[in-house]
């Protein structure tokens, strides 16, 4: 038996309704506001996640109610969209691990989620990609510069593609940033941030953008609201 879902209101499990906060992602089950389900996990694909999982609690036989009571329980690995504050910012933690569709997806989740100051995402390379590699770059280069975040900042080794395309999307050159490694980002990073930031760590797990959020999270005091 095959059964499908997504997005979409062809599926036999579709989400409609779909709001996202800083405490996860609410939705209401194939168009039913009697059926609202709330995954305590960030950004809209985590409603898709959710449909999947219900899919399968549905085949072993679970009772409605305990599905959707489980779900509202659920929760991810670290460094998987994981939102913390320190010092006065928000850090959302994505730098586990990155491909295309994990990057479109954070990057989109800094775009939804409400914030009180800049919305800064922070992207490192994604390895692994093969010859396709350099076209992906640009491609996630496009999408930030789409979004017009307050700041981007771009590490590694493909972090000039990005940044060029990002640009070429329309983002202020000087609110574009390129580091060569995550050490020289942490360096940067502390006296580039604010206030009331929120800002996205993305990139694959070689990278090591976890050192960014460790040099945030040291820093003594909380940060400034304004520029220095």
């Amino acid at each position: 038996q095959r059964i499908t879902f997504g997005l979409g209101t062809h599926n036999d499990l579709f989400a409609t309704d779909i709001e996202c906060d800083q405490s996860g992602v609410y939705f209401n089950l194939n168009g039913s506001a009697r059926r609202r389900v709330f995954v305590p996990m960030l950004g809209r694909h985590s409603a898709c996640n959710a449909l999947a999982a219900i899919a399968v609690a549905r085949k072993m036989g679970l009772a409605e109610d305990a599905i959707v009571a489980s779900l509202a329980q659920s929760h991810g690995p670290e460094m998987r969209l994981q939102l913390s504050k320190s010092n006065g910012v928000t850090i959302l933690n994505d730098a586990y691990n990155a491909n295309p569709n994990s990057t479109r997806a954070a990057i989109e989740t800094l775009r939804d989620l409400p914030a009180a100051g800049r919305r800064v995402a922070i992207l490192g390379d994604m390895l692994e990609l093969g010859e396709q590699s350099d076209r992906y770059h640009k491609e996630i280069g496009q999408l930030a510069g789409a979004n017009r975040f307050d700041l981007l900042i771009c590490v590694g080794k493909k972090a000039r593609q990005v940044a060029a395309s990002a640009k070429s999307a329309g983002m202020d050159g000087s609110r574009v940033v390129v580091y060569p490694d995550a050490l020289a980002a942490a360096r940067g990073c502390v006296r580039r941030v604010r206030g009331n930031d929120l800002i996205l760590l993305k990139g694959s797990r070689s990278i090591g953008l976890e050192t960014v959020a460790r040099a945030i999270t040291d820093h003594q005091g909380k940060f400034a609201r304004k520029a220095s």
